[in-house]
């Protein structure tokens, strides 16, 4: 007969199998829970009618009566967590369809194999179509006439990215569609993310909302924007072209008066002399930053042959002014629209001053290439360095400073940054985004 240690460490073992039934029906479900009550049940049944396990007693009654009763309390146990599990599914189902209604967005959950599951109220009045459960995404993308930016159709291309969304974390793009109930072109942008459930995809989230007014938005600011820029150059540009015709040759003249004075004045008046040679130096002094100012306001050879021959006109300025050693690395020579080469050469001329005033270097090198969209400059020396992040440069020379060029940068839908740290030099970047030559 077993002995009490014995007994109780029997009992001990017997409320295992209530931990791995919780197991069970926590990862299987259902089907788990009620597979494993009914093999741990007839385990101890088997074992208890051959006279072994926990529940052999004096008697096979007494064993089989015992046996019954834990298989009882086991299915009980099983039928509680169904139950705890079913309520949990109950309230969940009834957070997620609270959820649908409320979306400020379109939801639509799509199965694995691509068919549409259920669909938003939200998602049906945006995308103009019902949402019928079983509807497959490629039928759906047809009869919204989905493409691209680009206005290239887009079911392929866009049933291979719900594919590839599946295996990855997440997609975000946007779609051109007409909305099917009113025929109404819109412009919609989504978010498509896998759901996954016990290591499995269970569905494929994509939420969208429509962007049609705020795109429309901005290529008005954008149009506006660049219609702002064209007429700064202009105004530059008749600014320049009157200093050189009123001003420039005005001073010409004058001096060359002065040249003609002093050749007919008398050889003992030396006193006159000097005055008129004062003159002249004043002038001409007047004369050249005439021809400064007018180089910085709209240099002729950016109109002429483009953003390229400018800095680099610029870079030899520099150089012979300030004896630094110079270099422009430049991909691809094409022309690109003036407003952009004049916000280009004005944030680039605006480094380069920058660099002249403050950064006391040896070596000046401007790099420039086109991708993506994306006009990208960048200016870089190996002078004393700062620290963007609390120190400021001060304009000086009429100069507008790197930040209210940033300002300018930005108006034109760009950014500018600067990278710098104290004795390592000074990385200034600018990126415009392209447009076509008017």
């Amino acid at each position: 007969m077993p002995s009490p240690d014995a007994d109780q460490h029997t009992r001990y073992l017997n409320t295992l199998v209530f931990p791995a039934l919780a197991w069970a029906a926590v990862r299987f479900r259902q089907v788990g829970a009620a597979t494993a009550g009914l093999f741990i049940a007839a385990v101890v049944v088997w074992a208890t009618a051959r006279g072994q396990g926990p529940f052999a007693g004096s008697s096979l009654t007494q064993g089989l009566l015992l046996s019954q009763a834990f298989a009882g309390v086991l299915i009980a146990t099983g039928l509680f967590l169904l139950a705890a599990l079913t309520a949990e599914r109950d309230q969940a189902t009834r957070l997620l369809d609270a959820t649908f209604e409320r979306l400020p967005v379109g939801l639509v959950l799509l199965n694995p194999d691509l068919t549409l599951r259920r669909g938003s109220r939200n998602a049906e009045r945006l995308l103009g179509v019902q949402l019928t459960p079983g509807l497959a995404a490629r039928t759906l993308v047809r009869r919204l006439q989905m493409t691209d930016l680009a206005g290239r159709p887009w079911p392929a291309e866009g049933t291979q990215m719900l594919a590839a969304t599946r295996r990855s974390d997440a997609s975000h793009g946007e779609v051109a569609i007409t909305r099917y109930a009113t025929g109404e072109p819109v412009r919609l942008e989504y978010w498509a993310v896998p759901v996954h459930d016990n290591g499995r995809l269970a569905a494929l989230a994509v939420l969208f909302h429509d962007v049609t007014e705020l795109r429309r938005a901005e290529a008005d600011r954008e149009r506006l924007l660049g219609r702002l820029l064209r007429l700064q150059q202009d105004e530059r540009r008749q600014l320049a072209v009157g200093l050189q015709r009123e001003v420039v040759h005005g001073l010409a003249a004058t001096l060359t008066r002065l040249d003609g004075l002093q050749e007919r004045l008398p050889d003992g008046d030396d006193r006159t002399r000097r005055s008129l040679g004062r003159a002249g130096e004043a002038l001409n002094h007047s004369l050249q930053a005439t021809r400064r100012l007018i180089f910085g306001l709209r240099p002729p050879l950016l109109d002429t042959q483009g953003l390229v021959a400018a800095i680099n006109q610029q870079l030899s300025k520099v150089t012979v002014e300030t004896g630094v050693q110079t270099d422009l690395r430049w991909r691809g020579h094409e022309r690109l629209d003036g407003a952009l080469e004049a916000t280009a050469f004005r944030a680039v001329q605006e480094a380069l001053a920058n660099v002249v005033q403050h950064a006391n270097a040896s070596r000046l090198l401007v790099t420039g290439h086109v991708t993506d969209g994306l006009l990208a400059v960048e200016v870089i020396d190996d002078g004393t360095g700062y620290t963007p992040a609390t120190q400021e440069q001060v304009p000086g020379d009429g100069h507008l400073g790197m930040r209210t060029m940033s300002e300018w940068v930005q108006l034109a839908g760009g950014s500018l940054q600067v990278r710098s740290a104290p004795a390592a030099g000074t990385i200034v970047s600018i990126n415009l985004p392209i447009r076509p030559r008017p």
